[in-house]
């Protein structure tokens, strides 16, 4: 983990409302993995004061840049989305944990809702690289949230709409539960997005005996688990868990899902 300053290198509209934005990683620093985040403090002016997590979305290693994807919806989004090239960013990273600890399964189900886009890309990039096998699968509620992306466009990837205009017509679960059985032998799910899909993910896979891995989405003051803001109830021992620490990465059957 470093506390550094980082030029923006670009900050582009991929789809209704979500942008992803590119900036410089210093030389020297230990590469981002799949699942991991930073934190961004959008101003040097007091308000908004905290520091924002974004996940990771892809590293460059030829450039020496890192990408994270958000959505506009808030006053430190809105200044995000106006950085340009000339702008710097206040960043701490990495931080957390990441799907690279996981074991992979024979097929690699990776499985994204809303901006949860952004960590599924680069997981899938990640597996490529080690020659693994992987298939994603990308919801949203309409053709107007996807992305504009390579990743769209390979054979592996599969888009879900909730009102069928364009791919398969219904939710990232519906889909799974369309797959074959063959299809789904020994599969390991790798799941970002919102709380209800997560649930829904490790439901379909727990009821078949199958891995499922999930980053949780929660809001974070602090990023490094000072501030206990961030905890999800789990089973175990200690009821809690700091989802800045001893995440974002869970398994699935970790967590005591409501």
């Amino acid at each position: 983990m470093r506390h550094f300053t980082a030029p923006v290198a670009s900050n582009i509209l991929l789809c209704e409302g979500i942008y992803e934005l590119t900036f410089a990683w210093e030389t020297g620093m230990v590469p981002p993995l799949p699942g991991q985040f930073c934190t961004i403090r959008v101003s040097s002016a007091t308000s908004p004061l905290l520091r924002r997590p974004f996940a990771f979305s892809g590293f460059d290693r030829v450039k020496r840049s890192v990408s994270i994807v958000y959505k506009k919806c808030g006053p430190a989004t809105e200044i995000m989305a106006g950085k340009v090239g000339a702008d710097t960013l206040d960043v701490i990273g990495p931080l957390g944990n990441s799907f690279a600890q996981c074991a992979w399964g024979k097929t690699n189900l990776l499985i994204a809702g809303g901006t949860g886009f952004g960590p599924v890309f680069f997981l899938k990039h990640y597996l490529m690289e080690l020659n693994k096998p992987s298939r994603m699968i990308l919801g949203c509620k309409t053709s107007a949230q996807l992305p504009q992306s390579a990743h769209l466009n390979s054979p592996t990837a599969f888009v879900c709409t909730e009102d069928g205009s364009e791919g398969f017509m219904g939710t990232t679960v519906d889909y799974l539960k369309s797959l074959q059985k063959e299809q789904l032998y020994q599969a390991t799910l790798f799941c970002c997005g919102p709380t209800p899909m997560l649930k829904a993910c490790y439901d379909f896979a727990a009821t078949r005996g199958l891995q499922c891995h999930v980053s949780m989405e929660q809001y974070m003051a602090c990023g490094v688990g000072a501030c206990m803001g961030c905890v999800v109830k789990v089973h175990g021992d200690n009821p809690f868990a700091r989802v800045c620490t001893e995440g974002p990465v869970f398994n699935g059957a970790v967590i005591a899902w409501t």
